[in-house]
């Protein structure tokens, strides 16, 4: 995954063997940061996606076991249809 951060664009065209200053430092600084925080939030965004999906299923398959049970009640249990 790219990340775009603005402040790439701006920042000075460094000679070839010359040290980097300390604001690209800090810019570098803030890049890692950054990249850490977005990954951070996406990750707990998928954890999030993957419990609903989980809670989802835990539904399903709780209406479909109550369905079945009604099923079979209604089929062994003898009916007086007088």
């Amino acid at each position: 995954m790219t990340i775009h951060f603005p402040w790439k664009d701006k920042s000075p065209n460094i000679a070839p063997g010359s040290k980097p200053t300390k604001v690209r430092k800090l810019h570098k600084d803030s890049e890692k940061k950054a990249t850490l925080l977005l990954h951070t939030i996406l990750a707990q965004r998928e954890l999030t996606m993957r419990f609903d999906d989980w809670l989802w299923r835990k539904k399903l398959i709780g209406l479909l076991v109550v369905v079945v049970v009604i099923e079979l009640i209604l089929l062994l249990v003898p009916w007086d249809h007088g």
